[in-house]
């Protein structure tokens, strides 16, 4: 298997996201090595917003397919939707053995090897932290997960047990989501998608997150519904830096990162902050994003004015779903 048998997928709507998603690319297409020219698909996978006309131009230059169309099942008010909606559209266009999906709040600090799967490996992710995995009977998770699994007719004990990065947990098969790749053959984003909506028919909710996470729940539990071999990404691979992080951040691990999800540290608040790590580890991925600044929303007054009309909207839908939950 090589970089060129690989498509990246990642998603992008109007506002922040554009920057996010465009800074993503060109990462890649700078640091990513020999797979800094991996086809990649940018998708706006509900109703919204057009992009600004320098986004869809980035994207041409740095040779990105951008597909925009709108949803077509009952969940566009839920953003985590969007991820498998995005990518069972891409699999439809693309012919590549194996399919990445990338959070738009990361950025590519170097060859990300670990992309490249092995045989008997079908789909690898990273179990970065614990957040709401559980590690066993006395976790106060675990309610939660025997319901979902319940509702899935997953046998939960059925599930293997893996060690989280951050917190060295050891906990039932729980992946972070912002970073995966797997094999198209198994037609693994139809499934993620019909996992994600029947986790949310059966109205099972987190009482620590609500419906929160859903996509990133039904990330192993559909690989492990369909038998697919697994194995853990490190740590490099999706590397977390973020405001609420509760561990410091080991400058140590940082110089091996290949991928970081940065989350909040890209904005104002805290880009100073992240460049200050990078300076030290990533010192050329430092210098391009000291060229770029923080993140903002780039959007035209009337734009961020019908955007925000539109997120009260869902947000109320969501809120609605939410409120008849079960929560565990």
């Amino acid at each position: 298997m090589e970089p060129k048998d690989i498509t990246v997928v990642c998603c992008v709507e109007a506002g922040p996201l554009e920057l996010m998603a465009v800074r993503m690319v060109e990462s890649l297409r700078r640091f990513g090595g020999r797979f800094s020219r991996m086809d990649v698909f940018a998708v706006t996978p509900r109703f919204g917003a057009p992009l600004l006309k320098r986004t869809r131009q980035a994207f041409e230059t740095l040779d990105v397919h951008y597909l925009r169309f709108p949803a077509r099942d009952p969940y566009g008010w839920n953003h985590f939707m969007n991820k498998p909606r995005a990518l069972r559209k891409v699999e439809e266009l693309t012919q590549t053995e194996c399919v990445v999906w990338l959070d738009s709040d990361i950025v590519l600090l170097g060859e990300p090897e670990g992309l490249l799967l092995g045989d008997g490996e079908d789909i690898a992710a990273c179990p970065s932290d614990k957040n709401l995995g559980t590690s066993g009977q006395k976790d106060e998770n675990e309610p939660y997960w025997a319901a979902i699994c319940q509702a899935l007719k997953i046998d939960m004990e059925s599930l293997p047990w893996i060690t989280t990065e951050l917190e060295q947990a050891r906990i039932r098969l729980y992946w972070n989501s912002g970073v995966f790749v797997y094999r198209r053959g198994f037609q693994f984003s139809s499934s993620f998608f019909d996992t994600c909506a029947e986790m949310l028919e059966a109205r099972i909710a987190s009482k620590n997150a609500g419906i929160f996470f859903t996509d990133q729940v039904a990330l192993g539990l559909t690989a492990h519904r369909k038998g697919m071999g697994y194995r853990n990404l490190p740590y490099s691979h999706n590397f977390i830096l973020g405001s609420k992080l509760e561990q410091p951040v080991s400058r140590e691990a940082l110089k091996q990162a290949r991928i970081c999800h940065y989350h909040d540290f890209m904005w104002p608040a805290h880009f100073d902050e992240m460049r200050s790590f990078l300076d030290e580890s990533h010192a050329q991925v430092s210098q391009w994003l000291k060229g770029l600044g923080p993140l903002r929303n780039p959007s035209s007054f009337t734009t961020k004015v019908a955007a925000s009309l539109l997120q009260r909207f869902r947000k109320r839908k969501f809120d609605r779903i939410a409120e008849a939950c079960k929560r565990f």
